[in-house]
């Protein structure tokens, strides 16, 4: 069918950054139908929606997916200048309010993890130190959007915490995958690390340096332990 058209920014957003994972990657079959069922009635253009958009309907379990695009279908997309921002805040209120409330979502987004992350959560379980309730569907739509290698650390990094006193494990869970995603993942990408890495407690596998008491909570400060060191939208607390 000739050759694919012309990247033409998204709608306004740059070009995929370097490292960044094709936008052409493999969707779901059903999503990408339903997609090009969108494209050929002319609401909306292939190029209009972006690579990122892409990237998190990938990261999604496939009823999700599918779920999503039917609501970005049944707008008056010929009204809407940024599509892509459009559907990009479909998959952030799907995301917020029905994994939020919805268990079988919650099951549907684990099993879709890599083999490896289940088996490291699945002797986390085992220990009792964690009830499977007490992580949702978030923390493991963001793990899937991680290289594996960094969504192992962020589950080791897990694992090394205090559970028993951290009341929130949601949130101190989702503030670890944060900050490696700000200090980790750009290293996956081609980036360099401001560091070395963590600034936080001592490597993986060693103890802390001599004469300092072992990290609490994984490493972090613990004022913050309660919240695991984060508020409840997983950003950084001040003070």
């Amino acid at each position: 069918g000739g050759p694919p058209p012309p990247y033409m920014g998204g709608g306004g957003m740059p070009p995929p950054a370097m490292g960044m994972p094709p936008a052409t990657g493999p969707l779901a079959q059903s999503v990408e139908a339903k997609l090009s069922d969108i494209f050929a009635s002319g609401a909306c253009k292939r190029e209009d929606v972006d690579h990122r958009c892409l990237e998190q309907l990938r990261s999604l379990p496939e009823q999700a997916a599918l779920e999503v695009v039917q609501k970005f279908s049944e707008a008056d997309l010929s009204s809407i200048n940024s599509k892509s921002g459009f559907l990009n805040g479909i998959i952030k209120r799907f995301r917020e309010q029905v994994f939020a409330s919805d268990p079988a979502m919650t099951q549907s987004a684990y099993t879709s993890l890599p083999p490896g992350i289940q088996s490291k959560l699945e002797a986390l379980f085992s220990t009792g130190l964690l009830n499977r309730t007490e992580l949702d569907a978030k923390c493991f739509l963001e793990l899937r959007q991680l290289p594996e290698p960094v969504a192992m650390e962020v589950v080791d990094k897990f694992c090394e915490a205090n559970l028993a006193d951290i009341r929130n494990k949601t949130a101190f869970f989702l503030g670890i995958v944060k900050r490696f995603k700000n200090e980790k993942a750009n290293s996956y990408m081609g980036g360099g690390m401001m560091g070395g890495g963590y600034r936080m407690g001592p490597p993986m596998g060693m103890g802390p340096p001599m004469g300092m008491p072992p990290p609490m909570g994984g490493g972090y400060n613990t004022n913050w332990q309660q919240s695991g060191g984060y508020d409840q939208y997983g950003g950084y607390q001040q003070g």
